[in-house]
């Protein structure tokens, strides 16, 4: 679920100044514990195993549902900040960048021209509330018009494999691209292809 939150704030983290810990990696096994009342929102009322603010917050629309995610992660960094000895300057940047982005995490890959010259396609790779990511391939023609859409296909929900997902984008001639989503779908390879002038194919 809070995937699209954390890799969005990691990225935006990796922008800034670096933020040293003294672990290569930083995890919260109950984040929710030890917040103000009421922070990010009330609890959900006879929750079973007092886990009512998690209820409450798997239950709010998409969006608020992003920006509470976003706020225990914050408040969490913060707290614990002073300890550790991070500099809180780069988390309040990548937070308010975070917001700025709408808390929607949307890369796009390089275009890539078919072998005519004709068209080109491009990547778009996003991760959605759920916690789910997600590869589009769209084609536009010369003058920039968008001709066609493939997918969404299921993806890796690490960012970091963007890049390598968007070399795996490939014009098997000149109204067919392919690309490997990065997911295996049992008993066929993970390439799948989109006929620009047709519907998509797997």
């Amino acid at each position: 679920m809070t995937a699209c939150v954390t890799e969005l704030y990691s990225r935006h983290l990796a922008l800034g100044e670096p933020v040293h810990s003294p672990e290569w990696w930083w995890r919260y096994t109950n984040p929710l514990e030890d917040l103000p009342d009421g922070f990010p929102c009330p609890p959900k009322p006879n929750a079973p195993g007092g886990f009512g603010l998690a209820a409450a917050i798997m239950e709010l629309p998409d969006m608020d549902r992003r920006r509470a995610a976003l706020d225990v992660l914050q408040f969490n960094l913060l707290r614990d900040a002073p300890r550790i000895g991070w500099n809180t300057e780069p988390l309040i940047t990548a937070y308010e960048a975070c917001l700025a982005d709408g808390l929607q995490l949307t890369l796009t890959s390089n275009p890539k021209a078919s072998p005519d010259r004709r068209h080109r396609a491009t990547l778009t790779y996003t991760i959605d509330g759920n916690g789910d990511a997600w590869t589009t391939i769209r084609v536009e023609d010369r003058e920039g018009e968008q001709t066609s859409v493939g997918g969404p296909w299921p993806s890796t929900c690490e960012s970091r494999y963007f890049s390598q997902i968007a070399r795996t984008l490939t014009w098997i001639d000149r109204t067919t691209v392919m690309v490997d989503p990065g997911i295996e779908f049992p008993g066929q390879s993970s390439a799948v292809r989109h006929a620009i002038h047709g519907q998509p194919q797997s």
